[in-house]
C-alpha cells in the first residue's frame, strides 16, 4: 500500500523516499533493544522489527515494478480513453507483480533473521533464544542445529511465496 501511495503521489515519495532509504541505515540490532523499552517484551517489538526488516525491499521492489510498465501500453491505454486509476490497476499493477513477488521474496528471508534477532533481545523462547543458550554454553552442535533449522524455515517461506507467485502471475517463463 505504501508503495502504491509513493508511486502515485509523485509529492509524497520526493518527501518520503529519501526517508525511506534512510531507515535502512540504522542496524537493527541497535532498534530493538530501545523498541523492546518503548513496548515492552511483548509480541509487539518482535512484529514490528519483522516488518521493518521486510518492509524496504517490498517497497523498493514494488515501486521498480510500478515503473517497468511500457510507455507504449500507458500510452495507448491512454489513446482509448482510460483514466489513471484504470491505467494503474489494469496495467502498471498487473505488470509489477513479478517485481513484488520478488520484494516478497526477499522479505520472507529476511523475516526470519528479523524474528531471531528479536528473539535474541528480548524473549522467553524462540529458536534465537535456543540459539543464545546454546552459544553460551558452548554447544556449537546445537548453534549449527539452530542455523540450519532458520536457513531451513527460510527456504521454505521462500517456497511458499514462489508457489503463490506461480498462481498468480500469468505468462511467466518457468525459471524465472
Amino acid at each position: 500500500m505504501i508503495a502504491i501511495i509513493l508511486y502515485r503521489l509523485p509529492k509524497v515519495n520526493e518527501l518520503l523516499y529519501p526517508l525511506l532509504i534512510l531507515s535502512q541505515n540504522i542496524p537493527t540490532i541497535v532498534l530493538a533493544p530501545l523498541l523492546i523499552i518503548w513496548f515492552g517484551f511483548g509480541m509487539l517489538p518482535k512484529l514490528i522489527v519483522i516488518s521493518l526488516v521486510c518492509f524496504f525491499p517490498i517497497v523498493v521492489s514494488s515501486m521498480d515494478g510500478f515503473r517497468q510498465t511500457a510507455p507504449e501500453l500507458k500510452h495507448y491505454m491512454q489513446m482509448v480513453g482510460a483514466t489513471r486509476n484504470q491505467i494503474f490497476w489494469k496495467l502498471e499493477f498487473p505488470h509489477s507483480l513479478p517485481s513484488i513477488f520478488s520484494g516478497l521474496k526477499i522479505a520472507a528471508t529476511y523475516s526470519v533473521m528479523g524474528a531471531v534477532i528479536s528473539e535474541w533481545l528480548g524473549a522467553k523462547t524462540g529458536i534465537g533464544v535456543y540459539m543464545t543458550l546454546a552459544q553460551s554454553s558452548f554447544r556449537i552442535d546445537r548453534v549449527f542445529l539452530a542455523i540450519f533449522f532458520i536457513m531451513f524455515l527460510s527456504v521454505i517461506l521462500f517456497g511458499v511465496i514462489r508457489s503463490i507467485e506461480k498462481l498468480v502471475v500469468k505468462g511467466r517463463k518457468e525459471g524465472s
